[in-house]
C-alpha cells in the first residue's frame, strides 16, 4: 500500500472535481453591503529610488564616504583622510543618540559611516608617512 492509496481511502483528501471549476465565480454587486478587502499592495521596505538617491542618509555618512574615497589620493588626500574620518565618527555618535529605525536609510548611513572612517583611517596612515617625506625631500632638496 502506498501513500497514494492511502490518501484515495482518506476522506479528508479529496480532491477538488470538474464541477468547481465549472461554477461560475461570485462577483461583487452594488447591493453587496460587506465589507470590501483593500485591493492595494503593502508598502514596500525600501523605494527603488533610495537605492539611486540616498534618502534619511545623514549628510556626514555621505561627507565620510566620499572623502575617504578621495582621501586614498597619495599625499593630497591626507586632508580629506583626516575629515572622512572625523565626519565618519560624528556620524556613528550621531546615529547612536538617535537610535534610529532599522530602515534602508538608517543602514546604508551606518555603512558609508564605516566605510569613511575605515578609508580615512588607511588614507591617514598611508599618506602621514608619505607626506612627511615629501616635506623632507623639499627641504634638503
Amino acid at each position: 500500500m502506498t501513500a497514494d492509496d492511502d490518501r484515495d481511502e482518506d476522506p479528508r483528501h479529496n480532491d477538488r472535481s470538474d464541477d468547481d471549476e465549472d461554477r461560475p465565480r461570485r462577483r461583487r454587486d452594488d447591493s453587496d453591503n460587506g465589507p470590501r478587502r483593500p485591493r492595494h499592495r503593502p508598502e514596500p521596505v525600501a523605494e527603488p529610488t533610495e537605492f539611486l538617491i540616498p534618502v534619511g542618509v545623514s549628510g556626514y555618512s555621505l561627507a565620510a564616504c566620499y572623502l575617504g574615497l578621495v582621501g586614498c589620493m597619495p599625499v593630497i588626500g591626507l586632508p580629506f583622510g583626516i575629515i572622512a574620518l572625523v565626519c565618519g565618527i560624528i556620524a556613528l555618535r550621531q546615529r547612536k543618540k538617535k537610535q534610529a529605525t532599522g530602515s534602508y536609510g538608517a543602514v546604508t548611513s551606518d555603512m558609508r559611516a564605516v566605510i569613511g572612517v575605515v578609508l580615512g583611517g588607511i588614507s591617514v596612515l598611508l599618506n602621514l608617512p608619505l607626506a612627511i617625506l615629501v616635506i623632507i625631500g623639499a627641504l634638503h632638496g
